[in-house]
């Protein structure tokens, strides 16, 4: 209705200015100054529309893709009403995400995964530049030879036996054992390339905020807004964002690590960027902001200045 009723004033207000335009031309306008400025006027409102319109359609292309969550439900595999599919479900070889609420984790507890790492993708078309974050849950954090990873998955796709695109991961802990890595995975089960792997930075505490961004070629990783690995691989031009995770040498243990906020978009943007650690909270504040938003409000107040 709200577009049929856009149409309609555009069609009546360029009817008007056109009757009245045509009336001038044949003489027949007998109140000049007076019929002049129904003209304008009629123009004025034709402009208010047409302008309000470039701004709607302006924020509807900066505003892309977007996916905000803090997982309320309960769901074996992730699905949020279809907007995620998954490693096992769809890929076959590998294993799901689950959820409790506020948290996702990986299915696989037998702390022997083979490289089948849970794995969640969202759906529908993405942009290839893209920005992924999560705010991680980290409990009874291990050493040594016990490996829990979260992932951050950019520009990848999920098809039976097959998944492509950009992992970037985050070992759970903060000792000298940490590490993050840039992924790319090439398809089959264990096939994948190590891009950079980097054992010097903060480490990861409860409550940390990840991020991993592509833009073009170049893959960038950050904790709570710190740079600290990056890459550029240009294999893959195309996908969706995610997430998964990864457990080696303990059993049982998958539910002490996950995301309890997650956020993929693939506009331009600047998001929370983490607080401080170390930290103990469960989770964090964070939201968008849209670098247009004063652009966008300038042109509305322009528009809207013309109907005076």
């Amino acid at each position: 209705m709200a577009v049929l009723s856009h149409r309609s004033r555009i069609i009546q207000a360029r009817v008007q200015c056109g009757t009245l335009l045509a009336a001038n031309r044949l003489g027949t306008i007998k109140n000049g100054p007076e019929d002049a400025r129904t003209v304008l006027d009629a123009m004025k409102k034709l402009s208010l529309i047409l302008l309000l319109g470039l701004v709607f359609l302006c924020r509807v292309k900066a505003q892309g893709t977007a996916h905000m969550t803090n997982f309320p439900l309960t769901e074996n595999p992730i699905s949020e009403s279809g907007r995620w599919i998954n490693g096992q479900a769809v890929g076959l070889d590998w294993k799901n995400v689950r959820t409790t609420p506020g948290l996702a984790f990986g299915a696989d507890a037998s702390g022997n995964p083979n490289y089948n790492d849970p794995t969640a993708l969202l759906t529908g078309s993405w942009s290839p530049n893209q920005t992924v974050q999560a705010t991680v849950r980290s409990v009874n954090q291990q050493s040594g030879n016990v490996y829990e990873e979260v992932e951050l998955r950019l520009r990848s796709t999920i098809t039976a036996h097959s998944i492509t695109g950009y992992e970037v991961l985050f070992r759970c802990n903060h000792d000298a054992s940490w590490y993050t890595d840039i992924v790319r995975w090439n398809g089959p089960l264990g096939n994948f390339t190590s891009l950079r792997h980097v054992t010097s930075g903060p480490g990861i505490f409860n409550g940390d905020v990840v991020k991993a961004t592509i833009v073009g070629s170049t893959i960038t990783a950050y904790i709570n807004g710190v740079q600290v690995n990056q890459v550029t691989d240009s294999t893959f031009a195309n996908g969706n964002p995610g997430m998964g995770f990864y457990l080696h040498g303990i059993a049982n243990a998958n539910a002490d690590y996950g995301f309890t906020t997650f956020t993929a978009s693939d506009t331009p943007s600047t998001l929370y960027q983490g607080r401080s650690h170390p930290s103990t909270s469960p989770g964090a504040a964070w939201r968008g902001r849209n670098v247009r938003e004063g652009a966008f409000m300038s042109l509305t107040l322009y528009a809207l200045s013309l109907n005076r």
